[in-house]
């Protein structure tokens, strides 16, 4: 009876030191997943325009965008493996907390990161700074009043309403949009008066 129970406590004690997980870790194969890695900045998209409008000036202004790039990654790397035996292995001398830490060490040092194609995700970043919006032509409208102009930004991209305008009086919701970019568009509320000031 005393032989076969010290031969139980040898084969648990040789069993506590092998470090069955971390064995069975190291020798698991590497598990491969695909993953999404870093965004990035691609080429030249379009422009994305912004506007100031104050006492009948419209101030145009443009911004750089560019396609978003993300990288795709083949991220490789054990699994940690036999992890309820090193909870088994606790009592005997913590050697399953030193099992348990070399699996996770293990599964450190195996782990491989390959880069791959980087591909377009459908939308578009800032990728410069905001400028004057040159040489823009802007479509001016009021069709209950008859009203419809064309007038270009300067260097600055400013356009003097007043200029456009020089017939129109009293107060007037005009509709303004970009010549080249008809998505682009805006309400104004051009008060005549305020040019003769």
């Amino acid at each position: 009876m005393r032989k076969s129970v010290w031969r139980c406590c040898i084969i648990l004690l040789v069993a506590a030191t092998m470090g069955c997980s971390s064995v069975l870790t190291y020798l698991g194969p590497l598990k491969s997943e695909l993953k999404d890695g870093d965004t990035t900045v691609g080429n030249f998209s379009h422009y994305q325009y912004d506007y100031h409008a104050i006492k009948n000036t419209i101030s145009l202004k443009k911004i750089p965008m560019c396609e978003q790039m993300r990288q795709k990654l083949r991220v490789m790397q054990k699994q940690r493996r036999g992890l309820y035996m090193a909870l088994l292995e606790m009592p005997f001398f913590g050697l399953g907390l030193f099992d348990m830490l070399r699996s996770y060490a293990i599964v450190d040092e195996s782990r491989r990161v390959i880069p791959l194609a980087k591909y377009p995700t459908g939308e578009a970043a800032q990728c410069g700074k905001k400028m004057p919006a040159a040489n823009e032509t802007l479509i001016i409208e009021n069709p209950e009043k008859g009203i419809e102009a064309a007038a270009k930004t300067d260097q600055t991209g400013v356009v003097d309403l007043s200029k456009v305008l020089p017939d129109v009086s009293g107060v007037v919701e005009l509709q303004i949009q970009l010549e080249k970019k008809p998505s682009f568009s805006f309400s104004y509320l051009y008060n005549a008066d305020l040019s003769m000031n």
